[in-house]
């Protein structure tokens, strides 16, 4: 049912992506949220860490609170079903509601079992009373944002909405559109024979159901008419009232930077004869899926506690909107619960390759939901030719070879050389010839050699003995960033260590769902640097290698040969600039004249909190000027080779970033992120400003002014 209507991806992302007013509208509440958002956490500090935890112990005790909980709502005089899927929640209901009009608010799990299709086949009335869900049922459209559902429709069209409601053109101004719904949803209340409502949590030990809201329309909807219906997924269970309230607070201060919703209502049964509310109180317990998902490691992603705060981060939904999702859940985290609620074969094909591993979305989840890590697990249950262009799987196969990297590289210098490279791309349909600047241009073979296995400091005593991740890229494609690294690294008294067996990290395999590779290829990386036990650290300049591997741990964490192995090798990972930062560079030499912006890898700045460092070091460069840019968005749309997998995406997510960053008026526009330079770069191209501005790596700049040469960018 949650994909019945939907058409093929590619069209949803082209819709998304050219609805500029939907745009307009959702990037005005975003940039207006998110800041509040920011604001209002300091105030809560243990807020985050309640709530996961109160989440998680509810899942691993899972059946026992269910138990709990149905025994004390039939004891409180409420009638319990348990319905196993969404199909016999559906039969339940429909059996209670006999004819009339039904009121129903904000309720995911009833948009999830398909209710409100079902009653109105069977001529019931329901009524939204939720504004925006009301404004979505009257416009025919599905939620655009978990807790703002009618985010993508525009003033215009309500407008429009409300005026053929009250049979005249109504003024633009919104309090007469309000006075308008509000008449329509007195009117509902007052005749409706029942009501309709989801839970924020169900709390086991007292059967109390806790909701939250700012409207108002959820407590008329569970006091005025005689019955009432509450439809509540088994993971919403947590075990004491306190608990449930933690969940509702948590609701309040990450999706509306509120101390708690305007209304809060805890719900223990039907009213008493002689008392005001409901004759009958019918609670449908739903698992759908959910036990399953428990069951096969996946549980954390129904520890959402539908706040919204993934979606006001997430860059994938703030440039195709509800298009990220399908109709009944909607963003990453939705994509992961319809897969065990609506199927696999549904997210497969509807987005489940959207997500971009960029982390923005944990930090500012109140469970702290590692709603990317599940999408690397769950894509490694679907084929790659399902999940994957040719382009981006011969990619991931060209990858896990560096000797194949390094001989194509060759081949494609030396095309180069000839002008051949020039020659084919004027051949290339118009889609791939827009993408040709992602591939870089190669560098000697010289330079694409593999490196001594020891390096000795230059020009200074040797201070530290540091391991370096040549990896497969930067070795190869991109090699000069790699030897601008070494000798920084030789001028500040390193003595380096580079393993010869070592090959690629696994980093693009894992996100990309390839995590049987990505296994064997940590654990070659694991056993090429065994036994470097006097090296001080274990150094990357790739920041989606650094996050890889400070991951490896959870990686290889149910393999007993390994698991220990891992956890101590990722202990001792640190990215380039965090080393360099903590213990110094070389003397700085060389004056470098120039205006320079520097962006933070989402790989970087969120997976691994390495933001202050690189620009520590960029500051302490004789002559530069180092500006900051305001971005809109966390990730710039690379993601390894998601601009790949979905170009159209990740090309949007580039143009944003490179308008972000060129508003600095910058001569160098810095970065520590092979694909982030190499997307800047296209975005640059796209732009036609690819000969104006320059993107360097930092260890290219640092190695300039660590040099001997004097010399100067402009």
């Amino acid at each position: 049912m949650a994909g019945s209507k939907l058409p093929p991806l590619r069209k949803r992302i082209a819709a998304g992506l050219s609805d500029a007013s939907a745009d307009t509208v959702r990037r005005n509440v975003l940039e207006g949220l998110r800041p509040r958002l920011a604001a209002a956490r300091p105030r809560y500090p243990n807020l985050q860490e309640r709530v996961r935890e109160i989440k998680m112990d509810a899942l691993a005790h899972l059946d026992e609170l269910v138990e709990r909980a149905t025994e004390q709502l039939k004891h409180n005089g409420c009638t319990v079903t348990m319905a196993s899927t969404a199909e016999e929640a559906r039969a339940y209901i429909l059996n209670v509601v006999g004819g009339g009009t039904l009121v129903k608010s904000k309720s995911n799990a009833a948009k999830e079992i398909g209710v409100v299709e079902a009653l109105e086949a069977r001529h019931i009335n329901v009524v939204e009373t939720d504004l925006g869900d009301r404004i979505n049922q009257l416009n025919g459209t599905y939620g655009g944002h978990i807790i703002a559902p009618a985010i993508q429709i525009s003033k215009e069209r309500v407008r429009e909405l409300f005026s053929a409601m009250a049979g005249e053109v109504l003024p633009g101004d919104p309090e007469e559109i309000v006075k308008v719904a509000r008449e329509d949803l007195r009117s509902a209340f007052a005749g409706a024979g029942y009501g309709l409502s989801g839970a924020n949590a169900l709390a086991a030990e007292t059967g109390t159901v806790c909701v939250v809201e700012n409207e108002g329309n959820i407590r008329m909807l569970s006091s005025l008419p005689d019955v009432y219906i509450a439809v509540v997924p088994i993971t919403k269970i947590v075990r004491t009232v306190e608990d449930g309230l933690t969940v509702i607070q948590g609701a309040s201060v990450f999706g509306v930077a509120q101390r708690i919703g305007t209304y809060a209502s805890c719900i223990s049964g039907p009213a008493p004869a002689d008392g005001f509310g409901p004759r009958e109180m019918h609670v449908v317990l739903v698992d759908n899926g959910r036990r399953r998902a428990v069951a096969e490691g996946f549980g954390e992603a129904f520890a959402c506690i539908n706040c919204g705060s993934c979606l006001d981060h997430c860059p994938v939904y703030a440039v195709i909107g509800d298009k990220y999702g399908v109709t009944t859940h909607i963003g990453g985290i939705g994509i992961l619960q319809a897969s065990f609620t609506s199927g696999l074969g549904l997210t497969a094909s509807q987005g489940l390759s959207l997500c971009l591993n960029c982390r923005a979305c944990v930090d500012p989840c109140p469970a702290r939901i590692d709603t990317p890590g599940m999408h690397a697990r769950m894509r490694e249950e679907v084929p790659a030719r399902r999940r994957l262009p040719l382009a981006a799987r011969m990619v991931l196969g060209l990858t896990a070879s560096v000797p194949m990297m390094r001989a194509t590289g060759r081949v494609i210098h030396a095309a180069e050389r000839l002008g051949v490279r020039r020659m084919a791309e004027r051949l290339l349909p118009p889609a791939l010839k827009a993408m040709a600047p992602l591939l870089p241009p190669m560098p000697p073979p010289r330079q694409m050699a593999r490196p001594p296995e020891l390096l000795e400091p230059i020009g200074a005593p040797a201070r530290h003995t540091v391991a370096f991740l040549s990896g497969c890229v930067m070795s190869t494609w991109l090699a000069p960033i790699n030897w601008a690294t070494l000798r920084v690294l030789a001028r500040a008294g390193c003595r380096i260590r580079v393993p010869a067996s070592q090959g690629c990290c696994g980093a693009l395999h894992h996100h990309m769902g390839e995590g049987g590779q990505a296994r064997i290829m940590a654990r070659r990386v694991i056993d090429a640097f065994a036994g470097l036990d006097d090296c001080d650290a274990i150094l990357t300049n790739s920041a989606g290698c650094g996050a890889a591997m400070k991951e490896y741990g959870e990686l290889l964490h149910d393999d007993p040969a390994y698991a220990e192995r891992a956890r101590a090798f990722a202990a001792r990972v640190r990215d380039v600039s965090e080393f360099l930062a903590l213990h110094g560079l070389g003397q700085m030499t060389t004056r470098i004249r120039a205006r320079a912006v520097y962006f933070d890898p989402c790989h970087l700045g969120i997976a691994q909190g390495v933001t202050k460092e690189p620009r520590w070091l960029l500051r302490r460069i004789p002559g530069l000027e180092v500006v900051e840019a305001t971005r809109r968005e966390a990730c710039c749309g690379s993601a390894g080779i998601y601009n790949l997998v979905h170009p159209e995406v990740s090309g949007r997510l580039a143009h944003l970033l490179t308008q972000d960053l060129c508003a600095t008026d910058p001569d160098l526009i810095v970065t520590s992120n092979p694909g982030c330079l190499l997307q800047v770069r296209w975005g640059l191209a796209r732009a036609g400003r690819g000969k104006r501005v320059q993107v360097v790596h930092l260890m290219e700049l640092l190695d300039r002014a660590t040099g001997t040469a004097p010399g100067t960018v402009s």
